[in-house]
């Protein structure tokens, strides 16, 4: 619901009234973005299973390839790292300084749709359309628990901002 709201804001204000940049390089739709917390990157999911990396005021952009489907869900993690969710029903983190993947997380037996980082940054939550919402480690990568109880896909989760309750739709 967050990201609802940030589009309507924005597509609230006169176009006049703010600066903005196409940021053009993916070869399909754009399904997601995420912004770091300095507000210096951009991380896009896209249909043509990578995902970019941008530096806002530069043409730097980085491909995060790895993904063998459609990209649906990205998000930014503590410590100069990544996670993206896609069609290929895998989570992969990435360490953005080199652009290395770190880690393949499986579990999920459908396409991943939203991502959520708990508070502290150490789990890591996928939302799937297999109706299960896995929690990964982010340091390890290893499963710590299945999720279901869904009876269809799960299009997204968020942590209380305690971190004590996964909210899921």
């Amino acid at each position: 619901m967050r990201r609802l709201a940030l589009i309507l804001v924005l597509l609230a204000l006169p176009a006049s009234a703010a600066e903005f940049r196409a940021l053009v390089g993916h070869g399909g739709p754009v399904m997601d973005a995420a912004i770091s917390s300095d507000g210096s990157k951009v991380l896009t999911a896209s249909f043509d299973n990578s995902v970019g990396l941008w530096t806002l005021g530069s043409d730097d952009v980085v491909w995060l390839e790895g993904h063998e489907a459609a990209v649906k869900s990205v998000l930014f993690l503590s410590d100069g790292r990544a996670a993206s969710g896609g069609d290929d029903f895998a989570v992969e983190i990435w360490e953005l300084t080199s652009g290395k993947r770190i880690h393949r997380l499986e579990g999920h037996k459908g396409q991943v749709n939203g991502l959520a980082l708990s508070p502290d940054g150490r789990v890591l939550a996928s939302a799937g359309w297999d109706g299960s919402i896995w929690l990964w480690d982010v340091e390890s990568g290893a499963a710590i628990a299945e999720m279901t109880g869904h009876e269809s896909s799960v299009s997204d989760v968020a942590f209380s901002r305690g971190g004590e309750t996964l909210y899921s739709a």
